[in-house]
């Protein structure tokens, strides 16, 4: 979930119309976001997704995860 949020917001950020993201329903949450992060930040929430993806494949502790994932989003 948080990774096509993310990219609905990278998305909406280089132009792509609101009716055609997947979280259509939330695009004023999606404005907002997409305002709010540079695209270099963007980036590093993706990348931060796309680990904890891989972390959880690998059964690293879920607490862990989303404790650091949580900071990661914090931060950005």
């Amino acid at each position: 979930m948080l990774a096509t949020w993310f990219r609905d917001v990278c998305l909406l950020k280089t132009g792509m119309p609101a009716e055609e993201a997947i979280n259509s329903d939330r695009e004023h949450e999606l404005a907002v976001w997409a305002e709010r992060l540079t695209f270099a930040q963007l980036n590093s929430v993706m990348d931060a997704v796309s680990d904890s993806i891989l972390y959880l494949e690998r059964n690293i502790n879920t607490k862990l995860l989303l404790l650091n994932l949580g900071a990661h989003l914090w931060k950005a």
